[in-house]
């Protein structure tokens, strides 16, 4: 039995609110008893692309309308027949009527010479003609949706779809396309749209998506902290009320731009929450054991070389008393290092100091994944443990 919930929200970037610019992202979801979704849709920031919050939201807007017209009309066992028809008949739709939107808000409102005074000499000519003012509405498109039967992701554009499995895998399922490099991305705008969507489907379901434009992915330096940003992220929801989880996100955005990418930065996700907190743990046990044995392996590797010593030597007696001084050294330098990485360095629920090596703090809170495990029947720690997870994060990370 599944038990998904969907959230999403966009946040206006440092960077944006430096210059007086708005949020150009956009971000939408829903959950009923046909299925559940959520969609990201990142507004192009170049000059001629002047409407283009208004192009993000309906990118939302006509992704939720066509994925809902195809649970609705299109079962299971057909979906899965030809799913890859499926998708591209739903992406094509998408495109259809994001461009009558375009048309219809264009019609209605016609470019201002302040806005065209602010695209480029070549923009402005081809918007004042009527030609092409889909452009001026650029957006990119990730939407992800899943049933009792399948899910499937679809995609236009840069930003990062990354699932979580049942194991507390993470992947990001949707091919990348080679054509989004640096500030170059494909776009719904584009003449070549269609071909430019690319999507993925399965029957094996996972227990979290999660969708984030380009200012989320710009924010961390590779993609393994990125995952970690979301790891962190279900692992306070996995002790936490959901509704107040994601207003405590949605709070700490901001945050996240001014230390990251200064773009503005917009979530949207789903999660089974009936199978989150087996998957959280697992997540925690693979971090407890992978933590041991790189310590174990960079000992037996000086133990190695101090044998080798010794026999080179041959002198027994001195070399053991050598080796054994030797590995008092690399073991007190393991723990100096060790020490060194820990974060945090005190315990959040009672302020001790927190002893290298140590897996309980005195209070009897556990340490792990770089921070105190909240005891959920704890109401007050219960209040805190997003925002104070999340803060921990961005600091170490960040």
């Amino acid at each position: 039995m599944m038990n998904f919930k969907a959230f999403h929200m966009s946040e206006r970037g440092e960077g944006h609110l430096h210059d007086g610019r708005v949020c150009q992202d956009s971000s939408a979801s829903f959950s009923d008893e046909c299925g559940t979704v959520a969609v990201v849709s990142d507004g192009h920031g170049g000059c001629d692309y002047v409407r283009s919050q208004i192009g993000s939201a309906m990118a939302c807007e006509a992704a939720v309308k066509n994925i809902r017209r195809l649970f609705e009309n299109i079962s299971p066992e057909a979906f899965l027949a030809e799913p890859d028809m499926m998708l591209i008949q739903l992406e094509a739709a998408i495109i259809n009527d994001w461009n009558e939107s375009v048309r219809s808000h264009y019609e209605a409102n016609p470019f201002t010479e302040e806005e065209l005074d602010c695209v480029s000499e070549k923009a402005g000519a081809s918007y004042r003609s009527g030609h092409r003012i889909e452009r001026a509405y650029g957006a990119t498109l990730i939407a992800a949706a899943v049933t009792r039967d399948y899910w499937f992701g679809i995609q236009i554009g840069d930003g990062k779809c990354a699932a979580f499995d049942e194991a507390g895998i993470c992947t990001q399922p949707i091919p990348w396309d080679e054509k989004c490099f640096l500030n170059k991305t494909t776009s719904i705008c584009g003449s070549d749209a269609l071909r430019d969507f690319r999507h993925f489907y399965s029957e094996k379901i996972p227990t979290a998506v999660f969708m984030g434009s380009d200012g989320i992915d710009d924010s961390f330096k590779n993609e393994e902290d990125m995952y970690d940003f979301y790891k962190t992220i279900l692992y306070a929801f996995s002790i936490s009320d959901y509704t107040q989880a994601v207003d405590e996100l949605k709070a700490y955005l901001p945050r996240l731009s001014k230390e990251g990418s200064a773009d503005d930065v917009s979530i949207a996700a789903w999660m089974d929450m009936d199978a989150l907190k087996s998957v959280v743990d697992k997540i925690k046990a693979e971090g407890e054991e992978a933590e041991e044995p790189e310590e174990n392996k960079k000992t037996e590797e000086e133990k190695e070389t101090i044998e080798n010593e010794k026999s080179e030597e041959g002198n027994e007696a001195e070399e053991g008393k050598k080796a054994e001084e030797e590995i008092e050294t690399a073991e007190t330098r393991k723990e100096e290092n060790y020490e060194s990485r820990q974060q945090p360095r005190f315990c959040c629920m009672c302020g001790a100091k927190l002893v290298p090596g140590q897996r309980f703090c005195q209070c009897g809170a556990r340490i792990l994944l770089n921070a105190v495990e909240v005891n959920p029947d704890d109401a007050d720690g219960e209040k805190k443990n997003l925002f104070y997870y999340l803060e921990r994060f961005i600091s170490y990370y960040l």
